[in-house]
Formats: C-alpha cells, sequence, structure tokens
C-alpha cells in the first residue's frame, strides 16, 4: 500500500511555510513545485537549498531550543494524526495478527516507486526541520534519513497488523532506499543531478466512480513518476560554457 501521496501534501505545508523567511540559496537538497501541462509536478533536487535562517552554519551544529520544540511538537503532531487518520480508515476493522503479505505482482510495480518518492521525501521533511533548528548539513542528513526510515517502516509494520493488506517486504525495501537516496545524493554529488519527480492528475475510472477504493493514493493510472536529469551537472567543466 503507497501512502507517499499523503505525504506530500505535508511536505508542501512545511516548505510553504517556511520558505517565506529564507535567505538567498546555498547548495543542499532542495524541493521544487513547477506546473505541467497536465497536472503539478513535485521535484525533489538537490540545488539551491536556501539558509534556513541568517545565523545558520552550514559547518557546524548549533541547536536554536524554540526551534527544536517547534519542530519536535510539529512532527510529533503528524506522527500522531496520520495514525489516527489511518486508524480510522485505511486499518479500520482490519485488526489482526501480524502477517507477511509480498505483493511483487501489484500495480505493476508502481507502487513501488511511490514507495521510493515517499521514502525520499520523508528525509526531506526530516532533513529540511533539523536543518531549520540548527543542525549541521552532515548531522540534519542523517537525522533526515532515520526520521524519514523510522516513518516508512512504521507504516510498513502497522500494515502488517491490516488484514487487507500485511507487511510487504518489497515495499520496505524500496521506502528505505527512498529514505538513504538523499544521503547518498549529499555523499555523492553526481547523484544530485538525478532529481525525482512526482505528477498526479485523476484517472478517468476514479472520476467516473469505477476505481476500486475511490481514492487518490492507490489511483496508479492517474501518477506519474519520473527522473529528472541535470545533464549540465554531469559533463566536465571543459565541456561547458
Amino acid at each position: 500500500m503507497n501512502h507517499s501521496l499523503g505525504i506530500v501534501f505535508i511536505a508542501l505545508l512545511f516548505y510553504i511555510g517556511s520558505a517565506s523567511s529564507q535567505q538567498p540559496a546555498d547548495p543542499a537538497f532542495g524541493l521544487k513545485l513547477t506546473a505541467a501541462v497536465s497536472a503539478p509536478v513535485i521535484t525533489l533536487a538537490d540545488t539551491s537549498y536556501p539558509r534556513p535562517f541568517p545565523e545558520y552554519d552550514f559547518e557546524r551544529t548549533s541547536i536554536v531550543p524554540w526551534r527544536a520544540a517547534v519542530i519536535g511538537g510539529a512532527l510529533t503532531t503528524v506522527f500522531v494524526g496520520l495514525d489516527i487518520y489511518q486508524r480510522n480508515s485505511w486499518w479500520k476493522g482490519q485488526r489482526g495478527e501480524f502477517h507477511i503479505a509480498p505483493d511483487n505482482d501489484y500495480a505493476l510495480q508502481v507502487d513501488k516507486v511511490g514507495h521510493f518518492f515517499g521514502g525520499a521525501l520523508s528525509t526531506f521533511i526530516g532533513k529540511k526541520s533539523a536543518q531549520w533548528t540548527g543542525f549541521s548539513d552532515d548531522a540534519s542528513t542523517w537525522v533526515g534519513a532515520f526520521i524519514g526510515t523510522t516513518f516508512e517502516l512504521w507504516v510498513e509494520y502497522q500494515d502488517g497488523f491490516a488484514t487487507d493488506w500485511g507487511f510487504s517486504p518489497g515495499d520496505a525495501i524500496m521506502d528505505v532506499a527512498g529514505a538513504l537516496y538523499p544521503v547518498a545524493q549529499h555523499y555523492l554529488p553526481p547523484l544530485a543531478a538525478f532529481q525525482p519527480k512526482f505528477s498526479y492528475y485523476p484517472s478517468d475510472d476514479l472520476l467516473e466512480g469505477r476505481h476500486k477504493g475511490g481514492n487518490i493514493i492507490d489511483d496508479y493510472q492517474g501518477q506519474t513518476y519520473w527522473m529528472g536529469i541535470h545533464v549540465h551537472e554531469l559533463l566536465p567543466s571543459s565541456w561547458k560554457p
């Protein structure tokens, strides 16, 4: 089961809420929202990360207590809120014994790509939050990965108790791979040129009520996952103007 779309909306709230107070860009992990002909495109990118606040030091951790309290409260609220929501929607009336249910033939593997993107985006939220509290760039990368991995695996673990779902090893692997992708980008700069993207436009089945479940999270016909490549960043310096 792919919960990535809900995480996308949460990430946008975090980004939009803090962007208005940020300063000119420094190179690091960033998020872009651009318009497409048919749908919005959400892009994870290691380009032009704004300084979280004027005194922020990318090289040194200096935690601001009130910022840490705000982020701690916000993340706790998000985690608890999502748990309450999913217990009253996805998992409602389905509590049973924990079981493993491989689903490698589900949705032509599109859901696995979604789990990868969701994991990467969860890490983005965690890293951005950690930087806003004053963690250095290196430290916040690992804090973000911890938050992203923990959140994604928590959801998968709870799925294991749902009678209609079950714990999917394939989903968990892609969650972790996605959560660690920003870490790889941080330490392997060429990977910053490869930017996962997501766009969505409701499918005809969903709009006409033929989609099983009737929700956008599993509307894979309407979801598109892209890999943007900044070719310029991969070229030798002598080839660049």
